[in-house]
């Protein structure tokens, strides 16, 4: 797990050093904030920047202290630090993207600065979903990752069932994220790719509530039918 911990440590310290460059490069009002055209509508202080290092230091800091506690197994431990590691990456490069548009930002173009801000996000979001989802089939039962519902946790069975339905389709969402990042652009790129991961998610609890009524449904009928000398262990 060691490499893993000094990948989360180099990606910190890369995400500070190139805001500590692009500072130094960086007039001292910059454009901070964009609508929902992509249009640039807000100017503001350079050292605003120093919002994303921080946010991306909070959440892989966190991250890295669950990864590190005694409830987490091996593998569990290794998937939160791979969490931690896209975290970074995802804020380091949304932060370089923004710190960059602004490096280059001409106050006396004619045209207003714009940055498709939505159309970055969902790219962002469907990489880390068909990575994260990638992982899904081979997590054990526990509180902190997965699809977790009180269906799937009833048992090991429903977990296993559970994880591989929300692992297989999650990745697919992911990839369809992607692709949407990729044709379509600002709200459009939002819209759609909220839209496929919420159904993704929907359906991933509907399918461990009816894993669940499949098994109980088995167990009933071994109760009303008991067959000595076999065992009813699920489905």
């Amino acid at each position: 797990m060691k490499k893993w911990y000094i990948l989360v440590g180099v990606l910190a310290l890369l995400g500070l050093a190139s805001t500590a460059v692009f500072l130094i490069l960086m007039p001292d009002r910059v454009p901070m904030h964009y609508n929902f055209a992509g249009e640039m509508d807000r100017m503001g202080s350079k050292y605003e920047n120093l919002l994303w290092p921080g946010i991306s230091l909070v959440l892989a800091g966190v991250l890295v202290a669950v990864s590190r506690g005694k409830s987490c197994s091996e593998k569990e431990q290794k998937i939160v630090l791979i969490m931690a590691v896209y975290t970074l990456v995802l804020f380091n490069g949304l932060s370089i993207y923004f710190m960059y548009k602004a490096l280059r930002y001409d106050p006396a173009a004619t045209e207003n600065m714009t940055a498709d801000v939505f159309r970055f996000t969902m790219l962002g979001i469907g990489v880390m979903l068909a990575v994260l989802c990638s992982l899904l089939p081979r997590m054990s039962r526990n509180d902190l990752i997965g699809v977790r519902t009180r269906w799937s946790q009833y048992n090991d069975v429903t977990w296993e069932k559970s994880q591989r339905f929300g692992g297989v389709t999650g990745v697919i969402c992911g990839l369809l994220t992607i692709l949407t990042a990729m044709f379509f652009e600002g709200t459009a790129s939002l819209i759609i790719g909220s839209v496929l991961v919420l159904i993704w998610a929907v359906a991933a609890a509907i399918m461990s509530r009816s894993w669940l009524g499949k098994l109980n449904r088995i167990e009933q009928a071994a109760n009303n039918n008991p067959q000595p000398g076999k065992t009813h262990s699920g489905f």
